[in-house]
C-alpha cells in the first residue's frame, strides 16, 4: 500500500481529457465489486473490448452537459512530479437535484449508447438482469423516498488498489455530501454490493443508513459460485451524522 499525505490530493471536476485515464483506473479497481464479475464474466478473455467501451462510457459521462459530474482525486505522479496521476473517481448523477434543469444537462441516455449486444467483455443477458432489478428497486427505495428533485445519486466510486483505505473515498463523497447539504432536504443515494469495505466506508464513516436491499439472480453457469448479486440501497440525509 502507498503512503500520501492529505497535502498531496487534490480533488477537482474531471474533463473529457481525463476520460482515458479515468477509465483505465476503474478497470483496476472494480473486479473486486460481485457486480462487476456479474456483468462482465468475459473480461479478462477480451480485454480490448472492456477497455474500449468503458472509455466510451466515460467520454459520455466526461461531455454530459450537466446531467452526471466526474470528480476525481489525484496526486503528484512517482515518476514526474510535475504531472498529477488520478488515483480516485466518482461519477454523480445530477438529474434529480434540486438546482438540476433539463435545459442544461445532456439527453443522452449512457445505457442505451454503451454498445450492450456489439462487445464481447459482458454477458448481455446478465447486465439486461442487473439493470432491470436495479431500475425497478431504485425507484422504491430512492424515486418515492425522495422525490423527483431531491437527491444526488452517486453512481460510481472507484480507488486505485495501491491507494485504498487512505481516505481517498472518504474525500470523494465528500463532495457530494457537502453539496447536498447546501440544500434543505436534499439527500445521496448509493447502491452497494455490501462489500466490508463499503459498509466501513458508507455505514461506519459516512453515516448512511440502509432502506432496503435487492437480489439479483442469473439462470446461468457462466461464473462459478458468482450466479448472485444483492444490492443494498443506501440514504445520507440531514438526520446522518458525518465521522
Amino acid at each position: 500500500m502507498a503512503t500520501i499525505s492529505s497535502a498531496d490530493i487534490v480533488v477537482r471536476p474531471a474533463t473529457i481529457e481525463d476520460a482515458d485515464a479515468l477509465s483505465k483506473l476503474e478497470i483496476l479497481a472494480r473486479p473486486a465489486d460481485p457486480s462487476w464479475t456479474f456483468r462482465f464474466p468475459y473480461r479478462d478473455q477480451y480485454p480490448e473490448d472492456h477497455q474500449i467501451f468503458n472509455r466510451a462510457k466515460y467520454n459520455l459521462f466526461c461531455n454530459s452537459g450537466g446531467s452526471f459530474e466526474v470528480t476525481l482525486a489525484e496526486i503528484p505522479s512517482p515518476n514526474d512530479l510535475g504531472t498529477r496521476t488520478p488515483i480516485g473517481v466518482s461519477i454523480w448523477d445530477m438529474r434529480k437535484a434540486p438546482w438540476y434543469t433539463t435545459e442544461e444537462g445532456s439527453t443522452t441516455d449512457v445505457q442505451t449508447t454503451r454498445g450492450s449486444g456489439k462487445r464481447r467483455d459482458e454477458h448481455p443477458a446478465r447486465h439486461a438482469k442487473i439493470v432491470e432489478v436495479h431500475s425497478a428497486a431504485h425507484d422504491v427505495f430512492f424515486s418515492s423516498t425522495f422525490g423527483v428533485d431531491k437527491h444526488l445519486y452517486l453512481m460510481i466510486l472507484a480507488v486505485h488498489p495501491d491507494y485504498q483505505r487512505l481516505g481517498i473515498a472518504t474525500t470523494l463523497c465528500r463532495w457530494g455530501i457537502d453539496r447536498a447539504a447546501q440544500y434543505p432536504g436534499c439527500q445521496v443515494g448509493v447502491t452497494t454490493s455490501q462489500m466490508d469495505s463499503e459498509r466501513r466506508l458508507y455505514d461506519g464513516r459516512l453515516g448512511f443508513r440502509s432502506l432496503g436491499a435487492a437480489v439479483c439472480w442469473a439462470d446461468d453457469d457462466v461464473v462459478e459460485g458468482q450466479n448472485e448479486v444483492r444490492m443494498e440501497f443506501l440514504i445520507w440525509g440531514s438526520t446522518s451524522k458525518i465521522a
